[in-house]
């Protein structure tokens, strides 16, 4: 594996023998893992304080095991010739005699279900599907349903070509698999024509021709089972596990409703839930293979939000209705639209209705589906062209070519079909198709709401609902000829595994006589002490901008947020007040920032020094308010704001004041917490940054305006509790989940720690929880985001090497965890107790991969995180890693509760969301493409202003 590591010349003494948590041997030799990196030029000062300062990092502890960590020094990696590799164990074997061994041993349900493959391989087919209607085109990814009915229908017509055709599966695209080889002689290729319904349910048929043509064999249970004894997640088999998941899908999608491999349970009673705005929700199963320890599928509940069928002017009534803004009009009719004379009601119909199908009955009798566009003119105003080149109007029309009077000739028209075609249809002739709700559809709070209401499923119910969807699956699988043919088994119980409840960690506040530690008890605990550091609220203000709350509720709120601050130590003096002077329903981006404008100087002018905090009442959640008004707080005026609901202020709930007295005293620079000095590792006993990034998407309908936001956030003190954050745009137009500017933004934090220390220390050690990477992209992130933070860290210094580990932290999965003895069951919600930790049998074969249930699951079942361990030049325990990312999960300053991942991960998170909110903020300003204001988005002055 190479020679030593590389020591940082000022490091004297051999190496500890020790590992920080728990003994071990001493590490295996590793290769040079960063090569010489000429240090960026910065200012002369800063060179000369950065030299001065702390650098040497402590001595490595050894490895717990002979950890494998691989390089290719062939493979370029960012501007280095470096390609990192995540450590793993040689085998399974040897992975087993090192899992962790804190806490409780209990046993857990899990929703996955040992599989049996026998089959060796399979072989592959490329499959092409045109038609000349399409004028030579093929098949698109949107065409699923109608490529799995063809290729089923051509399996049936050329029959003597498809001797066992259950014996070749289809992903309903271009790859087709079969157990045998296909009789196409020597060519190996094979074509013909098929006529098929364009839609299941309508007489209109297509004329397609399809090709087949035989490509390379596909190891299937060899490359599997070598997988799972010695793998990594460079080497993943991932085209045998495409095939598996393509053969358990054929039949449901021949058979079933499904959305991807989403099967949905038509049949089933129950199966659709209104959840308002004329939107249904639909639930279903989710079945993946995943090799693990062994062979297992992994199904878990789905729910999807859609439509059923109906009346389109039904429809856009539900919607209005289903609105706050709209629901005291009491809508029952198509008439009471009036024609749409509201603009804005005009919109928020068009915004639903768009990117739906709709099926057109024409007075004829045809009948044709169509994707709307957007609304048209109103039916009764002339804008289609005649044959002899005249204006006339969609209800001209309809009444001379089709004798058809509308009803309803004000309303708009649907512009359907090509968006740059003219094809308009009269709403009351069109109904809106049975569909799922399309990706770009973003539901309301409403709506979100009751979502979450009907998806919280209790662990009981869902283990059942789950087991009853295989059943309804041909008896999971077993009676699936597909699956047959393929030797494919699925066992009908879900496993049972050995897992661990690890021990909270004890948490730090003050008291009158000092100190105080405090034990949390399943997830959560009683802050009923002081803050651990307090600030106070001296010079600050109320910015009211619901007319209809009076001044007197204000006050009394500010009278009990005072009382609230006062039990934990938060000093709050009275604020300066201002009324939003503003009758307008929707005021202008400029209009807010005035006001808030106008309040800061009223501040200052009365304390004679700029506000420390700004509070902003508003009426509901999701207006533009909030995006304008915390962009200019945070980006432009750097002073923190706190928004509350009019109806937090009416009712002023202790529990909610205490809520907000912790945003608060976070906010200006307090610490609410920290972890007592005996759950701290030795290693966090010199300076250590702990780091959290993320990257938010666009929705894909707006990925080519709308950047990708990256945020990485690092702590600076040594309690973990205040935060420094950067900020960055990712390229448009593709999802880039590599933070593209780790290098810099790094740097900053480096720079921003070093500050804070008055210039005498840098971190030791960077411990760094990256959210939301999948499996697949492990390797690049690794690579990229490693090597970039290296060069941050030389680009300071040319030996500064700290110590880095490296996790990344996923939500994105389908495990559950059940509790298999009541014993170790939350009582109220029946999930498992929090602290819950899973390290085997459904992990990764050799790579340190582990499951940790943090938080209290309160509603619904809990869901785990999955974390993996890609880097770490601590070579730190099982039991290290586990505990030290359940106490981190206590330190989330928001709330006093164990939260579902570390608080930086949860931090940049937010903070990721935060900077949409801004990038919101330019758009409605009209600001989103002036790269002026795009670069100050980045430059956040502010600290844990995204809490």
């Amino acid at each position: 594996m190479g020679g030593d590591r590389k020591r940082n010349n000022r490091n004297k003494g051999p190496p500890s023998t020790t590992d920080p948590a728990k003994g071990g041997p001493p590490p295996p030799s590793r290769p040079p893992r960063t090569p010489t990196v000429r240090p960026e030029p910065v200012a002369q000062q800063a060179m000369a304080d950065l030299s001065l300062a702390e650098t040497r990092p402590p001595t490595a502890p050894p490895s717990q095991a002979p950890i494998q960590i691989q390089m290719n020094p062939s493979t370029a990696s960012g501007r280095d010739n470096t390609a990192w590799r995540v450590p793993h164990y040689t085998s399974l074997e040897e992975k087993r005699k090192h899992l962790g061994t804190l806490g409780k041993k209990v046993r857990v349900r899990v929703n996955h279900f040992e599989m049996r493959i026998n089959l060796k391989h399979v072989h592959h087919y490329d499959v092409t599907i045109t038609s000349e209607v399409w004028k030579g085109q093929e098949a698109r990814k949107g065409d699923r349903d109608l490529c799995f009915r063809a290729l089923d229908a051509f399996k049936k017509k050329y029959g003597q070509m498809f001797p066992k055709p259950f014996g070749v599966a289809y992903d309903g695209f271009k790859q087709a698999y079969s157990t045998h080889v296909l009789p196409f002689g020597p060519s190996k290729i094979f074509e013909g024509l098929v006529t098929v319904p364009r839609v299941a349910d309508l007489p209109d048929t297509i004329e397609l021709k399809i090709r087949l043509k035989q490509l390379e064999k596909v190891d299937i249970s060899g490359v599997l089972q070598d997988y799972i004894r010695h793998g990594t997640t460079l080497d993943r088999p991932q085209d045998a596990i495409n095939v598996v998941n393509i053969i358990l899908s054929h039949l449901p999608q021949l058979t079933k409703m499904t959305v991807g491999r989403s099967i949905l349970n038509e049949e089933s009673p129950g199966r659709v839930a209104e959840i308002g705005g004329g939107k249904v929700l639909w639930t279903g199963v989710f079945p993946t293979f995943r090799p693990a320890w062994k062979f297992f599928l992994n199904v878990d509940m789905v729910n999807k939000p859609g439509y059923e069928q109906t009346d389109t002017l039904e429809f856009i009534l539900k919607s209005l209705n289903g609105m706050r803004k709209y629901q005291k009009r009491n809508m029952r009719q198509p008439r009471d639209l009036e024609d749409f004379k509201d603009k804005y009601m005009k919109m928020d119909a068009e915004s639903e209705i768009k990117n739906l199908k709709v099926r057109f009955h024409r007075p004829d009798k045809a009948k044709r589906d169509y994707k709307v566009n957007k609304f048209g003119p109103a039916a009764n105003k002339p804008n289609v062209i005649d044959k002899d080149g005249k204006k006339m109007s969609i209800e001209f029309f309809f009444a001379t070519e089709y004798k058809w009077k509308l009803n309803y000739p004000g309303l708009p028209t649907l512009h359907v079909g090509n968006p740059n075609g003219s094809i308009y249809l009269p709403m009351e002739l069109t109904e809106i198709k049975k569909q799922v709700c399309p990706m770009a559809k973003k539901l309301s709070d409403v709506e979100t709401a009751s979502m979450i209401r009907h998806t919280a499923v209790a662990p009981d119910i869902r283990q059942k609902k789950i087991n009853e969807s295989l059943t309804k699956l041909s008896n999971h699988f077993s009676q699936d000829p597909y699956a047959k043919a393929f030797e494919v088994e699925v066992s009908k119980q879900m496993s049972v595994i050995p897992a661990r409840i690890l021990d909270p960690p004890g948490l730090l506040y003050k008291s009158a006589s000092g100190d105080m530690t405090v034990k949390p008890a399943l997830g959560k605990w009683d802050g009923k002490y002081n803050f651990l550091t307090s600030v106070s609220l001296t010079n600050w203000g109320v910015l009211n901008m619901n007319p209809r709350l009076t001044r007197q509720a204000l006050s009394q709120f500010v009278e009990v947020l005072y009382s609230e601050g006062q039990k934990r130590g938060l000093n709050i003096d009275y604020p300066e007040y201002r009324n939003f002077a503003s009758n307008d329903r929707f005021p202008t981006p400029e209009k807010m920032e005035s006001e808030f404008k106008a309040l800061v100087d009223t501040v200052e002018k009365a304390k004679g020094k700029k506000p420390e905090l700004i509070m902003v009442i508003i009426s509901a959640r999701g207006t533009n308010e909030y995006s304008i008004i915390k962009h200019y707080g945070d980006m432009v005026l750097n002073i923190p704001t706190q928004f509350v609901l009019t109806k937090n202020v009416e009712q002023a709930k202790p529990t909610t004041l205490h809520n907000i007295c912790l945003k608060i005293n976070s906010k200006l620079g307090g610490t609410n917490l920290s972890l007592d000095k005996k759950a701290i590792p030795p290693w966090m006993n010199k300076p250590c940054m702990i780091m959290g990034g993320d990257v938010t998407h666009p929705s894909p309908d707006k990925m080519n305006d709308t950047p990708s936001i990256a945020a990485i956030v690092g702590s600076q003190d040594p309690k973990a509790a205040i935060y420094n954050l950067e900020l960055s745009l990712q390229r448009r137009g593709q999802v880039v989940e590599v933070i593209e500017e780790t290098e810099r933004m790094v740097k900053s934090l480096l720079l921003k720690f070093f500050n804070s220390s008055g210039k005498r220390y840098k971190p030791f050690t960077i411990v760094y929880y990256r959210d939301g990477v999948s499996e697949g992209q492990f390797d690049d992130v690794l690579n990229k985001e490693l090597s970039a933070i290296r060069r941050a860290c030389t680009s300071l210094e040319a030996d500064y090497k700290p110590h880095i580990v490296f996790i990344v932290a996923q939500k994105r999965h389908k495990t559950r965890m059940f509790p298999e003895n009541p014993k170790d069951t939350l009582l109220r919600s029946k999930n498992v107790m929090p602290g819950t930790v899973v390290d085997q049998e459904i992990t990764h074969p050799t790579e340190h991969n582990f499951f940790l249930a943090s938080h209290e699951g309160i509603q619904g079942t809990t869901k785990p995180t999955s974390y993996h361990k890609l880097w770490d030049d601590l070579n730190m325990s099982s039991d290290s890693l586990q505990q030290l990312t359940f106490y981190l999960c206590h330190l989330y300053s928001r709330c006093e509760r164990s939260v579902s991942y570390p608080a930086p991960t949860y931090y940049a998170h937010l903070a990721a969301e935060r900077a949409k909110c801004y990038y919101n903020a330019l758009i409605d300003k009209g600001q989103n493409a002036d790269k002026e204001a795009l670069r100050k988005l980045t430059e956040t002055q502010l600290k844990n202003n995204f809490i």
